[in-house]
């Protein structure tokens, strides 16, 4: 990343800490880090309280990275099964509403992050989340104050995003806060439940406070940790203390219980001057983000994707592979292509021909012969032409009508059904009539019943069986 300034702004109840930060290359240097108090969160006073501090330092237009710290927010996870965008997020938007108890049409500020995918198939995902009346005046403030927002998100987010990317935890984050220290349970760089520890002093720099905190937090941790037990939350391996918490290694030592490990987060930047004011792990946080690239950003309103298994990615890559091929060689093969349609098309019309030709002397050449025939009593008497019959039947079937079945019974019987559909149930009546008609005219059959079945729903849909019977001589 070349030489660029960012802005990194911590609201943390009544509290704004702004941070300037230069971005050079891989090293990250805090320039500036700043507190101020405002009375209440109204957009006036917000934009009355950062105005002063944006003109000093020239941080108009600046790209600023916001960590929120509201009790409104949600953290949460959830289980879903793979399911399209649109359904995702209806069912990530009814799980935020629920954790949350906040109503339908209550609009909401969301961030669904994948953790992982299940050996069931299913998937589990971080949900953070945020009522978006709460976020609107702290925005309005800041826009005024001109400050240029491209991300925000909750500061205890923000604080599990301090965590470097190989240690998956589960963890626990103690950060020293406004009034109170916030213990931040996390699993994979995301919020699994945060509680908040009221200490009776925040003057950690005096000795006698600290081992006061250091005592105070002895007794409130594994209280934290019951409680987070019966949440179904999994015990931390470790106990991770902000570098704000100035407490000694024995005082390490006596917070810690039974957890295994409990070390310092160490900064992931430098900074300039004596550093009286220093940021909280969310500001960490949020630099790891810019550094890795990530959006960890409720602003962003991006869809929910599930990433495609990789044989899926593989075949659409053969498909376009294919695809290009196919058009390359269609550029090649075009003047061959129309050769052939022009042949197909002469030897469709040849074809054409002969059928009319062939209908026209089948036609010409079919005696009317009756039963008294000595001929057709001679043909009868050595086999029955059943081949004659199924060609005869099918010529007779009209346009419009489906022939269904031709059986075969005993007692020289002869099954025909068939099926029509015209514009009318007139019309269908009167096509079934014509080919039952028809039948009769063929000389070696003679007609002994027939059956309709008219569809109610459908009265234009007809289906119907006609037994005919070999004429004997």
């Amino acid at each position: 990343m070349k030489n660029q300034r960012r802005v990194f702004l911590e609201i943390d109840e009544n509290l704004l800490t702004l941070s300037l930060v230069m971005f050079r290359g891989k090293a990250v240097q805090l320039q500036e880090c700043r507190s101020v108090e405002v009375d209440d969160l109204r957009p006036d006073r917000i934009s009355k309280a950062i105005s002063p501090l944006v003109n000093d330092l020239g941080l108009k237009d600046l790209p600023c990275h916001i960590a929120f710290g509201d009790r409104r927010f949600v953290h949460a996870r959830t289980t879903l099964p793979r399911l399209e965008s649109q359904e995702l997020q209806a069912l990530v938007d009814r799980e935020i509403r629920r954790e949350g108890s906040l109503s339908g049409d209550k609009k909401i500020l969301s961030e669904a992050r994948l953790v992982r995918k299940l050996k069931d198939g299913r998937y589990e995902f971080t949900l953070t989340a945020v009522p978006a009346d709460v976020w609107a005046p702290i925005s309005e403030g800041l826009i005024a104050a001109g400050l240029n927002i491209v991300q925000m998100t909750s500061l205890d987010d923000a604080t599990a995003a301090s965590l470097a990317k190989t240690e998956q935890g589960p963890f626990a984050i103690l950060d020293l806060g406004t009034s109170r220290i916030r213990f931040v349970h996390c699993e994979g760089r995301s919020v699994r439940q945060v509680r908040r520890i009221f200490l009776p002093s925040t003057n950690l720099s005096d000795a006698a406070d600290a081992a006061m905190a250091a005592s105070h937090l002895a007794l409130e941790i594994p209280r934290t940790l019951d409680f987070l037990s019966g949440l179904g939350c999994e015990a931390p391996g470790a106990l991770l203390v902000s570098q704000r918490l100035s407490l000694s290694e024995d005082d390490l030592m006596i917070i810690r219980g039974d957890i295994p490990v409990c070390r310092r987060l160490e900064a992931n930047f430098t900074q300039e001057g004596d550093g009286e004011t220093k940021p909280s792990l969310a500001t960490q946080g949020l630099i790891n983000t810019v550094i890795e690239a990530s959006s960890r950003s409720l602003l962003a309103n991006k869809p929910i994707i599930v990433p495609r298994p990789i044989y899926l990615s593989m075949s659409w890559a053969a498909i376009l592979a294919l695809a290009f091929i196919t058009c390359l060689a269609g550029v090649m093969v075009n003047a061959d292509l129309e050769a052939a349609q022009a042949d197909l098309d002469r030897i469709n019309l040849a074809t054409n021909e002969l059928a009319g030709r062939t209908a026209e002397w089948i036609e010409a050449n079919t005696p009317e012969e009756t039963a008294s025939d000595p001929r057709l009593a001679a043909l009868l008497e050595t086999r029955r032409p059943i081949s004659h019959l199924v060609a005869e039947v099918c010529r007779k079937v009209p346009e419009g009508m489906h022939l269904t079945g031709l059986r075969l019974l005993s007692q020289d019987r002869i099954e025909v059904t068939a099926s029509v559909s015209s514009g009318s149930r007139l019309e269908s009546l009167g096509l079934a009539a014509k080919f039952v008609q028809s039948l009769a005219t063929i000389p070696y059959l003679s007609k002994q019943s027939e059956e309709i079945e008219e569809n109610r729903l459908a009265p234009e849909n007809l289906r119907f069986r006609v037994l005919l019977h070999w004429r004997t001589p």
